[in-house]
């Protein structure tokens, strides 16, 4: 475990940091006005402005990732000062990491994802694949939801800090506890529009509030590239 004495000096003083103060500060670096970051992530100046000056309560799920992007660090730099990557040059080039396979994402409108927290090291192994998001981990897919795209049985790896794009997979966990695999037609402020590969399964429009998390499927491999440690 890295001790505080370990760290470098920079990233100490901005662990010390409250969550408002770096908002404010990476606000400034990016050259945003409160209006301006209020609207890359699509909520009103008041709230920028609350957040601050240390209320967060609506800085969580949607508004955490947008956050994060527009001001180009991950979400968990954002809140805790910590492993701060630019989501705009990347690690350095050759840096890559292994994502820690966590549990079970079951494919179709009824599924159910366990183990959902994903600490490095934790799990059943770890899936080698070209990842630049230090935050990044592994699910094995259970299900026909998405045939013959991803198969039940084989493994997707999830970035949680890459930028979502329509037309590919996004893995996403409702506030009823129900978590699918599926492609993103679009997003807007208000509601994603999702599809499934497999017809059967059809079409699914979710509101902004019923989403607890939306993040970006960058790997789908086969269970032999599981390594068990």
């Amino acid at each position: 475990m890295i001790t505080q004495g370990e760290l470098p000096a920079a990233n100490i003083a901005d662990m010390r940091e409250t969550l408002g103060e770096r908002i404010r500060r990476l606000r400034r670096q990016q050259g945003f006005t409160q209006k301006e970051l209020a609207e890359a992530v699509g909520v009103s100046r008041t709230a920028v402005t609350l957040w601050e000056r240390g209320d967060v309560a609506e800085l969580k799920g949607p508004n955490l990732l947008r956050a994060s992007r527009a001001l180009e660090v991950t979400p968990t730099y954002l809140e805790t000062g910590r492993d701060e990557v630019s989501l705009k040059s990347g690690p350095p080039v050759g840096e890559f990491y292994a994502a820690p396979l966590v549990g079970t994402a079951q494919l179709g409108d009824d599924g159910d994802w366990y183990d959902t927290d994903h600490p490095v090291g934790h799990g059943d192994g770890f899936v080698d694949v070209p990842t630049r998001d230090p935050n990044a981990y592994a699910l094995r897919v259970r299900g026909d939801s998405m045939a013959p795209a991803i198969r039940s049985g084989w493994i997707v790896v999830v970035e949680p800090n890459r930028g979502l794009v329509p037309g590919e997979y996004v893995l996403v966990k409702i506030t009823d506890g129900r978590s699918m695999v599926k492609e993103l037609l679009f997003e807007r402020d208000d509601e994603v529009s999702l599809m499934s590969v497999n017809n059967s399964h059809g079409r699914l429009t979710l509101a902004r509030e019923e989403l607890e998390l939306i993040h970006y499927v960058g790997f789908i491999v086969p269970p032999s590239k599981l390594r068990i440690d």
